[in-house]
């Protein structure tokens, strides 16, 4: 496991990424996790993230903002958000919707809620296994 400032990250596997947070996401944070996931997916088809939000407590539009803007930039994704709250559902939408409208390519990118991590690997899995790239 590594950390960067309250963000705790680990590669469980090439292409796959489990992270989580305590308190609100700092905008610092987020730009060296980005980095992170950039220097170890940027040449791959897709990656899966698996983002335990259990201990967030929010994140700054700047943070929202860089985060749409990073995430635009990566391969196609799957991205399994896990114990998210009520609350917690409507920011990660709210960041999800600044991606997809600044992204107009014909990306293969999914998200979805889950109530445990085994659920949300098995899911970020089979969005593996299936992949296929988008027709140019």
């Amino acid at each position: 496991m590594k950390t960067i400032g309250s963000i705790e990250y680990e590669w469980v596997e090439p292409r796959f990424l489990s992270s989580s947070n305590e308190g609100e996401l700092a905008l610092e944070e987020t730009g060296g996790l980005m980095d992170a996931i950039e220097a170890n997916v940027k040449d791959a088809p897709y990656f899966l993230w698996e983002v335990n939000v259990a201990r967030l407590s929010g994140m700054t539009p700047a943070t929202r903002k860089l985060c749409a803007d990073r995430l635009r930039q990566l391969p196609d994704r799957a991205i399994a958000i896990v114990h998210a709250k009520f609350s917690q559902r409507i920011l990660v939408k709210l960041v999800l919707t600044a991606v997809s409208m600044l992204d107009r390519s014909q990306r293969n990118n999914a998200v979805s809620f889950f109530d445990d991590s085994d659920s949300a690997r098995a899911w970020l899995r089979e969005y593996g296994a299936n992949y296929k790239a988008p027709q140019e």
